[in-house]
């Protein structure tokens, strides 16, 4: 019986969510009035002015100066929900440390100047802890960044006369990790970063089939399968070698082993050819100093050496005359020969030349989120500080006080500054991804309060209004994942108001061709 009521209730759950919308469109109780459309259409309108006067006043907030502003505009922008769209939507881009104890002067010695002097230090850090998590809630600071910041507050809070110091977020500033050493040790000092550029073409004209055939598309990852193939045969003869080998007696081989080493000789001979041609053609398609200049041209014919003595030896292995007269299996260099086999397993590294455009963009990305995530804890110190300081009147009442703890606050601001310039100056496009993302923010922020200024006026009902406020926390969520870097744009353009102006202009132009007058589409 239980079994039984569930499957009724399971087939009725299914029933009713499958054709509940199809009998509600049959019926005609979704579809959108002409009054509902309008009161619609009037909200949205509201909505899109308030963005605009928004976006063309936080152009010159000094918080938001370097935004890209085509990025906040195409972000921020809502559309009517009532009014069905043709084409795609448009792809969002993805977008304290501690101070002596100073006690107050002109009360030295004074225990009560003290006692102020710290309850204003504990009223200031708990202003400011209050400002991050509002700059949270906000969603111009995130997650990680107002952490850092409560809880180098919280450490200041605990120690008697300390305040918040900015040398404490220095760590968070800086680059560090594996990827940025692995930049630094090994692809910066061997030039690995450098993207490589087609060769000159030769001087000679004999020498232009050769260049034709390196400048093909084909021609490195030719090689790359050949590499990949050698490296798993060098690989399988190393495993043989290591259960054939007979200690005692390097020369008594059985015929099935001699002839598997005899596969694996011809094998490598082939690779061999093959690498020899693959320098020659290089070395005739390219300038002679282009070829000097590339490390992977080095590499290539350090592995050729290898190659080539390897073959000498691997042929005194299978020939069994050498291989009684000649001593250097028996001897010590029995050892070289073996670590000439692992050192073929060095080609293996030509299979990193078509990782390392990819591997470069992994450290460019981890670099600019550590950087990202660093300025963002600054700026944010910064602005609460910035707001703190206009109250520290309220949470002091003695002017000697109040002077101390400004003074140290102004101190700490004006060094925090500092380093968000150096940061600014060395990852410019970081600084702007931050100041875009915070501006989208606030214009969607604001938006939202105009929304609600709109429910509160009867412009629209409790759904029309869910609605919108939908639309526009998707696109705050969107906000999480837009990039940690932006490239800076055009400085002749970005604020030359009279440039703007002349875009914004919705006045009549007539076209030279025909002398029709055309209308150009203004903001709202």
């Amino acid at each position: 019986i239980l079994f039984h009521t569930a499957g009724i209730v399971f087939l009725t759950l299914v029933i009713n969510g499958t054709t509940t919308k199809g009998l509600l469109q049959t019926l005609k109780l979704t579809e959108v009035t002409a009054g509902q459309k309008e009161q619609m259409n009037t909200a949205v309108r509201r909505i899109s002015h308030t963005q605009w006067k928004l976006t063309r006043g936080y152009q010159s907030y000094k918080y938001m100066i370097d935004a890209s502003w085509d990025v906040v505009n195409s972000v921020c922008t809502v559309t009517n929900p009532y009014i069905v769209e043709t084409e795609d939507a448009k792809k969002v881009v993805g977008l304290t440390t501690l101070n002596p104890p100073r006690p107050v002067k002109g009360q030295h010695n004074s225990v009560l100047a003290l006692e102020m002097t710290n309850d204003a230090r504990l009223g200031v850090i708990k202003a400011m802890k209050v400002h991050y998590s509002h700059q949270f809630e906000e969603g111009v600071l995130t997650e990680s960044a107002v952490q850092v910041l409560l809880t180098d507050a919280e450490y200041a809070e605990d120690i008697y006369l300390c305040t918040i110091q900015s040398h404490n977020f220095h760590k968070h500033m800086k680059v560090h990790g594996f990827y940025p050493w692995l930049r630094d040790k090994v692809i910066v000092r061997f030039g690995l970063h450098k993207e490589e550029s087609l060769p000159e073409p030769p001087s000679c004209r004999w020498r232009y089939p050769f260049y034709w055939v390196v400048t093909r598309d084909w021609f490195d990852p030719i090689g790359m399968t050949i590499v990949l193939l050698n490296v798993g045969l060098a690989v399988a003869e190393l495993v043989y070698s290591y259960y054939s080998d007979n200690p005692e007696d390097e020369c008594l081989w059985t015929q099935s082993e001699q002839r598997y080493k005899l596969v694996f000789y011809w094998a490598n001979v082939t690779f061999t050819i093959f690498y020899s041609i693959e320098a020659s053609i290089r070395l005739l398609g390219q300038r002679f100093r282009d070829y000097i200049c590339s490390w992977w041209n080095y590499l290539d014919l350090f592995v050729l050496a290898i190659a080539c003595g390897d073959l000498y030896l691997g042929y005194i292995a299978i020939d069994d005359a050498l291989c009684k007269q000649s001593k250097i299996l028996q001897s010590g260099f029995r050892n070289y020969f073996n670590l000439l086999r692992f050192a073929r397993l060095l080609r293996a590294i030509r299979l990193l030349k078509p990782i390392m455009p990819h591997l470069l963009r992994k450290i460019k990305r981890e670099t600019h989120v550590q950087v990202f995530t660093g300025y963002d804890i600054g700026r944010g110190f910064v602005k609460a500080s910035d707001d703190v300081i206009k109250f520290i009147p309220q949470i002091c009442e003695n002017k000697k006080v109040q002077q101390v703890i400004k003074h140290g606050m102004q101190r700490e601001v004006n060094s925090c500054v500092k380093d968000l310039a150096l940061i600014q100056n060395k990852f410019p496009g970081v600084a702007v991804a931050l100041q875009t993302r915070h501006a989208c923010r606030t214009v969607l922020n604001r938006m939202i309060f105009a929304l609600n200024d709109v429910q509160d006026g009867g412009l629209l009902d409790e759904s029309e209004v869910k609605l919108l406020q939908h639309l526009i926390e998707e696109k705050m969520r969107r906000l999480t994942h837009s990039p940690h870097y932006i490239t800076p744009t055009n400085p002749l353009t970005t604020h030359n108001d009279a440039f703007n102006d002349e875009e914004d202009k919705g006045d009549k132009k007539v076209s030279d061709d025909a002398g029709i007058p055309h209308k150009i589409a203004t903001n709202p």
